[in-house]
């Protein structure tokens, strides 16, 4: 086990969050495909502006 949380920025449109992972596998997967970028658009409503 790593023992470590890693704290990261995340960007969301023009706002820009700390977050910290978890140790645990998923986040460390998670940290392995970083950078990464995701674009995403309005589904029906359910995604609300930032």
């Amino acid at each position: 086990m790593h023992n470590e949380k890693q704290t990261m920025r995340l960007a969301v449109g023009k706002a820009v969050f700390t977050v910290t992972l978890e140790d645990n596998e998923t986040a460390r997967e998670l940290s392995a495909r970083l950078p990464l970028r995701l674009d995403m658009t309005e589904l029906n409503g359910n995604i609300s502006p930032l």
